[in-house]
């Protein structure tokens, strides 16, 4: 996901700085070229870089204090930076990258200093666009945004919270960038023409309040392990729900049918 330019308000590069003190170590994950390693180098921080990619390590070595090749599905933070610790680590689109954002969030955890958190910028799916283009039955994956066809994972408010919570972190903070539902010149979301969508769609998809959301960016603080108490699954409470009362209603039918 490609997020908006340099000093763009809309832009999740934006509230990610934001919510950086100057001078504060920082640990840049997936860092790509070095875009935004580049910034926070301007804004006076210390930057460790890491990414799957050599190129890009190299393209972002000039702003940084280290930069490493590693790969996040295969290697532990911890063993990387046995002694290194970081006031902030920054996740800017990468947890949607990834097969197991748990453990990489718990591996991030481990290399925080105290009073250190974790900042994360996470693709929406539910954004209204894509909802209404599945009305349509289209899923069309693109190069750049919710639907990268790099993505691996997709997440609402509530998984996204769900994830850092499980990962044992408090969310303290979330902001959002947006996108409209209709534009004709839109390549981050579907387009969608809403004269050709059913008026009462649009009219539940528009009474959303994250129907414009594009991008979550989350503030996640850890939790004392006391407190930590991850749940089973990813589920938000409503899904859970949901698959409660379908498991009873298939319950219910298989009894009836050994009545039979």
């Amino acid at each position: 996901m490609a997020p908006a330019g340099e000093g763009d308000p809309n832009s999740s590069y934006t509230l990610l700085l934001d919510a950086i003190a100057p001078g504060a170590r920082v640990l840049d994950l997936g860092c790509g070229p070095g875009s935004f390693a580049r910034q926070l180098a301007a804004h006076g921080c210390a930057v460790t870089a890491v990414d799957v990619n050599p190129d890009h390590v190299a393209m972002t070595r000039p702003y940084c204090v280290d930069a490493r090749v590693v790969d996040l599905e295969r290697q532990r933070l911890e063993a990387i930076f046995p002694t290194e610790r970081f006031d902030v680590a920054i996740c800017a689109d990468v947890l949607e990258h990834v097969r197991n954002p748990l453990e990489v969030l718990a591996s991030v955890r481990r290399v925080l200093a105290p009073g250190g958190y974790v900042l994360a910028s996470i693709p929406n799916i539910a954004h209204g666009a894509v909802r209404l283009a599945l009305l349509e039955g289209r899923f069309d994956y693109a190069p750049f945004g919710i639907l990268d066809d790099t993505h691996v994972r997709f997440y609402t408010r509530a998984t996204a919270t769900a994830l850092l919570e499980s990962a044992g972190y408090h969310v303290e903070a979330i902001a959002r960038t947006t996108e409209p539902l209709f534009d004709p010149a839109a390549f981050l979301v579907p387009v969608v023409d809403r004269d050709a969508c059913p008026a009462d769609a649009v009219a539940i998809v528009e009474a959303d309040p994250d129907a414009t959301t594009l991008q979550f960016v989350l503030k996640g603080v850890p939790l004392a392990a006391a407190e930590a108490t991850p749940p089973p699954a990813l589920i938000a409470d409503d899904e859970l729900g949901v698959f409660a009362r379908m498991q009873r209603a298939m319950r219910e039918a298989d009894a009836i049918l050994r009545q039979d």
